[in-house]
């Protein structure tokens, strides 16, 4: 546990001996390993050390960041390099910036101009003024002027373009002025290609089971990979698919249509959103409720706000106060409470007047309200508890 003792942080072990002394003013613990602040006559000073606390860095840095998979990041005199686990330094602080990292290579911006190098810290591209980007192991890309070039480390130039590009795990996205989009992969190779969308469209939405929303003319429809037009636009704005129906807004009110253009819920409500687990949050005149897929009311809708939770429930408010719903439509504690949070095992911990304590989802006591602080340690199912002492005044008689 991170402990904070007089303004200074240590760790503890839960038996309350110490792995490293409150003598610091920031400890931030991340897996086996504490990156821990000291600050001095304005400066800052960080050190690597253990669980076991036992300090693995030699020096002492400016910054050390989080564990990014393969290093620590560190600066040093105003520049950066890097540390591993034993505290060895791996990249000698002597670059810019570490820009991007996708093992075994690091993309970094020395002397003003950009380079890339490995993890041992030996170059495998030479700073050069034009930006870079990297791919995988063997491929990168390479912005120069207008242009961007895909190329391998030997040299080879791949393909090139001066139209947007969106880089993917296996592919390029290209994307041309006329809306048409082409997959390259990283031999080069064209692997796919989405013809334009029919006519002009003012904007066009992410594709969501097979239907891409559009909006032309000032109104709203889909179209088809193919860019068929498949829903005439026609509405004043419109959602995604899911499930095969979709919310759509039509004079002023939400409703929802499926494939075939065709209304499976009547317009009636101010708001709406997707449909997942078979409901949608909705609301009318204010109020907050949930809906099923028929357009019947799942969850009464009376509240100011509703919250969609994991584990199919949702967080529930009427009048400040918090309460449990599940995705049946269930209210399973009512709004009565200051702060509501489900935590794992069917419990929730609550607070009412400033007082905490633990209920079940069916709204019995595990804890009494009684603590003035609670927190849950979920990797040891323990709770951690404060309970503080009120003055009363009392008339004493004779």
């Amino acid at each position: 546990a991170v402990v904070r003792k007089n303004k200074k942080y240590g760790l503890l072990r839960m038996d309350e001996t110490a792995i490293i002394p409150t003598t610091f003013d920031s400890v931030c613990v991340q897996d086996n390993f504490a990156r821990v602040l000291r600050m001095a006559a304005g400066k800052s000073s960080w050190d690597l050390y253990d669980t076991f606390g036992i300090k693995k860095t030699l020096v002492d840095y400016e910054w050390i960041g989080p564990f990014n998979g393969e290093f620590f990041p560190v600066k040093s005199r105003g520049y950066w390099g890097s540390v591993d686990r034993y505290g060895v330094e791996r990249i000698a602080c002597v670059y810019d910036s570490l820009i991007e990292v996708l093992n075994p290579l690091v993309l970094v911006r020395f002397k003003g101009q950009f380079g890339i190098i490995t993890l041992e810290d030996q170059w495998r591209m030479l700073p050069q003024k034009n930006s870079f980007r990297l791919l995988d192991a063997d491929h990168y890309l390479e912005q120069m002027d207008s242009l961007v070039y895909m190329k391998t480390f030997d040299g080879n130039t791949l393909y090139f373009t001066d139209n947007e590009i969106t880089a993917y795990p296996n592919y390029l996205l290209e994307r041309l002025p006329d809306g048409t989009e082409k997959e390259i992969n990283f031999q080069g190779q064209l692997i796919k290609r989405s013809e334009p969308m029919v006519g002009h469209v003012e904007h066009r939405f992410r594709e969501s089971e097979g239907f891409i929303g559009i909006k032309r003319d000032g109104k709203f429809g889909f179209v088809d990979r193919r860019g068929r037009l498949r829903i005439a636009n026609r509405y004043d704005s419109i959602g995604e698919f899911h499930g095969g129906i979709a919310p759509v807004k039509l004079l002023g009110k939400w409703g929802f249509i499926n494939m075939a253009d065709q209304i499976v819920i009547q317009p009636t409500f101010e708001t709406v959103e997707d449909f997942h687990q078979g409901v949608a949050r909705a609301s009318r005149n204010g109020r907050y409720g949930l809906i099923n897929r028929q357009g019947s009311i799942q969850l009464e809708l009376r509240y100011d706000s509703i919250k969609r939770l994991p584990d199919q429930l949702f967080l529930i408010q009427l009048h400040e106060l918090k309460g449990l719903a599940n995705v049946n439509g269930n209210v399973l504690i009512e709004a009565r409470f200051d702060y509501l949070e489900p935590i794992d095992q069917g419990r929730v911990i609550v607070s009412r007047d400033g007082q905490f304590g633990v209920l079940t989802l069916e709204g019995e006591s595990v804890f009494p309200i009684q603590f003035t602080q609670l927190k849950y340690l979920k990797g040891r199912n323990l709770f951690l508890t404060r309970t503080q002492s009120f003055w009363t005044t009392l008339d004493v008689k004779d």
